[in-house]
């Protein structure tokens, strides 16, 4: 099972979770975390697969959030979990990098 944390203000994701109670994603609030939990992950091996798919969905819910919630703060992709059928877990941590160019 692959999860996919999503960050973003505690409010607006309180109210997406209680939008996807009965859907194929599920967005779970875990030990201070929130977590989306997809039916189409499951196919996926590779976790730059699953970085990829999320990041779609990702976007699709800060775009609902923004028109339903009137969210102002956009959803980022935090790191990816995955869980083995023994109930171990590896924990993914996707590599982003912000540059800043300044010119004279």
């Amino acid at each position: 099972m692959w999860r996919v944390q999503i960050l973003g203000d505690s409010t607006d994701l309180d109210l997406l979770k209680r939008s996807f109670i009965d859907s194929d994603m599920k967005i779970k609030h875990e030990d201070g975390n929130y977590y989306v939990e997809a039916s189409k992950f499951e196919n996926l091996s590779a976790v730059e697969e699953v970085v990829k798919m999320a990041n779609e969905h990702i976007a699709i819910l800060s775009g609902i959030a923004r028109l339903a919630y009137n969210a102002r703060i956009p959803f980022m992709l935090g790191h990816v979990l995955h869980i083995n059928c023994e109930k171990s877990k590896r924990d993914y941590l996707p590599c982003r990098m912000r540059i800043t160019i300044w010119s004279r």
